[in-house]
Order: structure tokens, then sequence, then C-alpha cells
């Protein structure tokens, strides 16, 4: 089964933070469930909050709009607080991705959008997470092939 497009979008991030190489240490992961049960001390989730998709002007495509979501896990940390270890890692992974903000012109646009901790939705894993409002072209049929600038599909 070939992968969404969402999903092309998510591991792409994610492979932009395992060249990075003051990310070394922290396990770089896309799937929810397997990063929850980890026990690897330091933990990249990158996933999505969903995504809207409209009609564009342009020959049959719609644009999809999503929220993309690394959470940052390294150990328990005070409620309302982001741990130094998260926050350096959060400073890495954004220059990972600044260096190549359009994923390789996959990518209409990837804006940091903002920087919260987070405490309840981890269970009993304390995290941060560094947001990114994300556009990209599908053929409004086929929302497994991405347009990206130029014309060329990934």
């Amino acid at each position: 089964m070939p992968d969404t497009a969402l999903v092309k979008v998510e591991d792409a991030v994610a492979a932009l933070l395992r060249a990075k190489t003051e990310l070394d240490d922290w396990e770089i992961e896309t799937d929810p469930d397997s990063s929850i049960n980890s026990e690897a001390p330091k933990r990249i989730l990158v996933t999505n909050g969903g995504f809207t998709v409209d009609q564009s002007d342009c020959l049959g495509q719609s644009i999809h709009r999503t929220v993309l979501e690394l959470a940052f896990m390294s150990g328990p940390q005070p409620l309302g607080i982001i741990n130094r270890a998260n926050g350096e890692a959060i400073a890495h992974a954004h220059a990972a991705i600044a260096a190549d903000r359009y994923l390789n012109d996959m990518l209409q646009s990837l804006e940091e959008r903002d920087v919260q901790s987070v405490a309840d939705e981890l269970r009993d894993v304390h995290a941060a997470t560094l947001q990114y409002d994300v556009e990209y072209y599908t053929p409004r049929d086929d929302w497994f092939t991405i347009i990206g600038q130029g014309g060329e599909t990934f």
C-alpha cells in the first residue's frame, strides 16, 4: 500500500531530524503507539493533528493544510515547564527544518507555529511540542501523490 501524502511529509521531516548530528542521541519516530510505549530515554515523535482540504484553482488540485507536531520527550519534567534537554532539541530540530523549509520543493510552505509544554496527552511522559503549519498540493482525487513546486510529484 502506498503512503498517503501526509505520511510522506511526516517521513521527510523525520529524515531531516535523523540527519542532524546534534539529535543523534534522540530516537525519531512517526508511530504514536510505539513512541508512548518506548523505553528510549529521549524521543521525538513526528505526527499531525489532522488536516483541511480546499479546492485549488490549479488544474484539479487540492491544497492540504495541516499542523505538523513534533513532540519532544526526555523524561518527567515539572508541569508547564520545558526542560533544557527538550528546549535544546527543539532548537536543533528547528535548525534542521529551517535548512530545508520546503522539503526539497515538496511543500508550498512550512512555517513554525509555536512551542508548548505538554503533559496530559502523553500519559506520564511530560513533553514539549514544536508545531508547524504545512501546506502542500495533491491531485484532487489522489491523496497519495504530492505535487511539489514546479510540478514534480512525490
